[in-house]
């Protein structure tokens, strides 16, 4: 993953998850890079307070998405 595209919200949330001291500490950012689309945002959800709701929301997302291709 290209950790560098994600914005500072997603990046900073993942990161004090995983234990940085603050949303600006990189020291995790080598574990981020390697984490899978649902880790990632299993991981942000948990850290803005969205616990256990990741596989539903990742399931609406694919749906609408489906649903708006034309």
């Amino acid at each position: 993953m290209d950790i560098h595209r994600l914005n500072r919200d997603v990046i900073g949330a993942v990161r004090q998850y995983l234990g940085a001291d603050d949303a600006l500490d990189p020291r995790n950012d080598n574990e981020i890079a390697r984490m899978s689309e649902r880790e990632l945002m299993d991981a942000y959800l948990t850290w803005v307070g969205i616990i256990g709701y990741t596989d539903r929301l990742l399931k609406a997302m694919e749906c609408i998405k489906a649903a708006h291709k034309k």
